[in-house]
């Protein structure tokens, strides 16, 4: 039969790739799983293969292209088994887990899949699960199954689009459809009922199918944050639907939400208990929130003052027509300066920002470090910023609240158990933080080696976008470019960024004499909200120390 392969979701907020390479040509006969061109994203390369086997018919794309999500790629004749449609198939997983990142439509048979249960046969609802982190909409795209179909668990029932990507939607039952409930073209929130399935006996079915919402956390916690899944989960479930406070109090019971809508709020810096609830019992629904929204955006910025509990959000305001003053010249932004231009915006107004300086003594370190790498030119190369790492790392030990997240909806600080470093990288392509996991079991050369590692692919635009999640802290390092120091943003959400600049020679006197050290400027910004200032002097000062008596690194 004939059928047509489109480019599957490549990685989280991904819209459009470039195509890098087509390996196959029209006629080859391909095998399930074969790859068959590779894309380029703003961050990465991947490899992009094809969950059916048979004979290309047709080439859609060429080297160069640029390309959407969804887009055809080839036309092909299969033998019929692994037709998307068909049931005993799951395309989904296989078209959809290039190298770079897992897609929204994998882990969607995950997500009710703790939930489930053998049950006898019976009409079961199937609603619409999380596609993606913060995302409340989206609009179908097509319908792949139509009443009177028999289909079996984990088959491709829909594909629906979000402001950033195409996604396979997934049920997790088995068994003959009764009713469609949507159509291509119309938009759905999440919770929306999809279809009707007369389940088969054996099938399984999520213990509430009314409520799929508390599943939905389980799908996305592998792309998410801890901090940001924990909080959401406690939250998912309120004792009693309690009106949400309308005043300006952060104190009393939570307010009523769901997991979703409190992921929005989070993600848009809205407290909820200052939106009043439409639902049932004054429960505040994501439409309660957006309303929210846009009343505060419509307001004076006085409203939303610093410190206020509810609102971090600021609004963009439009540039002047700089035409009247001279030329100019318009120049798009990629897609990596753009996210990072939101994240910072995010950022800035989230966090209340303080940056501690100082300067530590790194003449002994220094040295050591360059008479290890000349003497080992076959090991790891040792570079300052691995041996931050690890000074870093016992100083988050020391002082756990660095390495933690404030969560203003619960009112919680989240302290994380684990030591994963962000490294900023500076790219031809922007700036990218790949992170290094479980620092604290590594030792100096572990660290190295993996930073060496990591920090090149990033360059080449080859790290997998798990790669590039759940960092606890961050440092970036300037000092290969110069500067005495500067103020590094903390990188939301974690509350700390430690910054480091070109060291530098000074006269210092020490027992009398004057002596040359090599001084290496440190500038440590912070959270204020989970830091004090005393704290974090005393971490900046703990970090100084382990630099200057380097053998407790070790």
């Amino acid at each position: 039969m004939s059928l047509e392969f489109k480019l599957p979701e490549v990685s989280e907020g991904v819209t459009s790739v470039d195509v890098a390479e087509v390996r196959v040509k029209e006629g080859d006969v391909i095998a399930s799983g074969a790859i068959i061109c590779e894309v380029e994203t703003d961050k990465a390369v991947a490899e992009i293969a094809c969950p059916h086997a048979g004979t290309i018919t047709k080439i859609l794309i060429k080297s160069g292209d640029k390309i959407n999500v969804g887009q055809p790629i080839l036309l092909m004749e299969t033998s019929g088994a692994s037709a998307p449609a068909a049931p005993a198939a799951k395309p989904a997983p296989a078209a959809t887990t290039p190298a770079p990142a897992p897609v929204a439509s994998a882990p969607v048979p995950t997500a009710s899949a703790p939930a489930a249960a053998s049950v006898a046969s019976g009409p079961v609802d199937f609603r619409l699960p999380e596609v993606s982190e913060g995302v409340t909409k989206v609009d179908v795209a097509s319908v792949a199954v139509k009443v009177g179909d028999t289909i079996a668990s984990g088959a491709v029932v829909c594909e629906v689009e979000t402001d950033k990507a195409v996604a396979e939607i997934t049920c997790p039952h088995a068994g003959t459809i009764t009713a469609v409930h949507v159509k291509p073209g119309v938009s759905i929130p999440i919770g929306e009922l999809l279809l009707t399935i007369n389940a088969t006996s054996g099938a399984s079915a999520p213990a509430a199918s009314s409520a799929p919402s508390p599943a939905a956390p389980a799908a996305v916690a592998p792309a998410a944050s801890t901090q940001a899944a924990a909080p959401a989960a406690k939250a998912a479930a309120p004792s009693a639907p309690t009106p949400a406070v309308t005043g300006s109090k952060s104190d009393g019971p939570p307010a009523a939400a769901g997991p979703a809508t409190r992921r929005l709020a989070r993600k848009l810096g809205v407290n909820l208990k200052l939106v009043k609830g439409s639902a049932a019992g004054g429960r505040v629904t994501i439409e309660d929130v957006e309303a929210f929204v846009r009343d505060r955006m419509a307001q004076p910025a006085a409203t939303s003052a610093a410190g206020a509990p509810g609102f971090g959000v600021v609004q963009a305001q439009p540039l002047p027509d700089f035409t009247k003053f001279g030329p100019v010249e318009k120049v798009a932004m990629s897609k990596i300066f753009r996210v990072s231009a939101a994240n910072l915006s995010n950022a800035w107004v989230t966090i209340p920002h303080v940056t501690q300086h100082d300067l530590a003594d790194i003449t002994e370190l220094e040295s050591a470090r360059k008479r290890y790498v000349k003497a080992n030119p076959n090991s790891p190369k040792i570079t300052m910023t691995a041996i931050m790492i690890k000074a870093v790392v016992g100083a988050l030990k020391a002082y756990p609240n660095f390495n933690s997240s404030v969560d203003m909806v619960t009112g919680e600080l989240v302290l994380k158990q684990y030591y994963h470093i962000g490294v900023a990288v500076d790219t031809p392509n922007g700036l990218v933080v790949p992170v290094i996991r479980n620092c604290d079991q590594k030792n100096v050369l572990q660290v190295a080696a993996e930073l060496t590692d990591i920090a090149g692919r990033a360059r080449d635009r080859k790290l997998k976008t798990e790669e590039m999640q759940g960092g606890s802290f961050t440092i970036t390092n300037l000092g290969g470019i110069g500067g005495t120091a500067f103020t590094p943003i903390v990188n939301y959400p974690e509350v700390a960024i430690l910054g480091m600049s070109r060291g530098i020679n000074q006269l210092v006197l020490e027992e009398g004499q004057v002596v040359e050290r090599l001084m290496l400027p440190l500038s440590l910004s912070y959270d204020h909200r989970a830091v004090n200032g005393a704290d974090a002097a005393r971490f900046i000062v703990k970090l100084s120390g382990s630099l200057t008596n380097f053998f407790e690194l070790f």
